[in-house]
């Protein structure tokens, strides 16, 4: 009985038997031995990709209905004949850039109230979800927050500073 070696990522390589194999290696991924099929003959090849496409889709769906959003925002926050956001902030006055900044704080200190109360205060902190929760967010206040910070930096107002690395 002929053994060939199983590629993986992480561990050490498996030996398994030539038969038990039929095309090219999977890739073995995490602990717990869930394997991205290399071919679609493989078992549980056609549910894997499936999944891909349907989570690529609806990352797809979701970009466009967050990039509308933004849009119905602006237009509705700072009104322009001509479509141009920075034509129609340049022509506002100071009055209405202070009022539209102070409702957009008005809207974020309601939001994450209301985040807060509709997910029982669960964190979302990026960090601590990957170390200890294994990566898994709570969904609702996820979406609540997204929509929230497309909506304030539609009237304009800054997430803060953007960096790949947190200041610790």
């Amino acid at each position: 009985m002929a053994l060939r070696r199983k590629e993986t990522i992480g561990r050490e390589p498996l030996a398994e038997t030539a038969a038990a194999r039929a095309g090219p290696p999977a890739i073995e991924i995490g602990n717990e031995g869930g394997v991205i099929p290399a071919t679609l003959t493989q078992p549980g090849a056609t549910r894997f990709w499936l999944a891909v496409i349907l989570i690529g889709l609806g990352a797809g769906i979701g970009a466009v209905a967050l990039s509308l959003l933004l849009s119905a925002v602006q237009s509705w926050v700072w009104p322009s004949t001509n479509a141009n956001i920075l034509d129609a902030a340049a022509r506002a006055g100071a009055w209405r850039h202070a009022l539209v900044l102070i409702g957009a704080g008005v809207v974020t200190g309601v939001g994450q109230i209301a985040l807060v109360q509709l997910s029982s205060g669960n964190s979302i902190e990026i960090t601590s979800a990957i170390w200890f929760s294994a990566g898994r967010l709570p969904a609702l206040r996820t979406l609540g927050s997204a929509l929230l910070s497309v909506v304030i930096v539609g009237m304009g107002a800054s997430l803060g500073r953007a960096s790949f690395f947190p200041e610790a």
